[in-house]
């Protein structure tokens, strides 16, 4: 097609625009208009979440204090038993070897 020139590039513009290939102005203010639209929704989203997120935020950090609590005190036993968790570990990979 290009071999023809201006021809060409004229045929190959009008078939792409038969196609619906070429952007026209119609076309290109409704791209527009639906990427203002996605960018609005983005913005409510991420009020949204952060709505939600001020809400739950006491129940959360309330729940924390208790997992905290918990994990510290399992840390400090694992460190106090460590010969019993190593031991515990060797059984349990072992009998991944011996299953029957």
């Amino acid at each position: 097609m290009m071999e023809k020139g201006a021809a060409g590039i004229r045929a190959f513009r009008k078939e792409a625009e038969e196609k619906g290939f070429i952007r026209t102005a119609a076309s290109a203010k409704l791209g527009l208009a639906l990427g203002n639209a996605f960018h609005r929704i983005d913005k409510l989203k991420s009020k949204l979440f952060g709505g939600l997120g001020a809400a739950v935020a006491p129940a959360v950090l309330a729940a924390t204090k208790p997992i905290e609590s918990i994990l510290i005190s399992t840390n400090k036993w694992i460190k106090t038993n460590a010969t019993l968790v190593q031991s515990i570990a060797a059984v349990v990979s072992c009998s991944q070897w011996t299953r029957w």
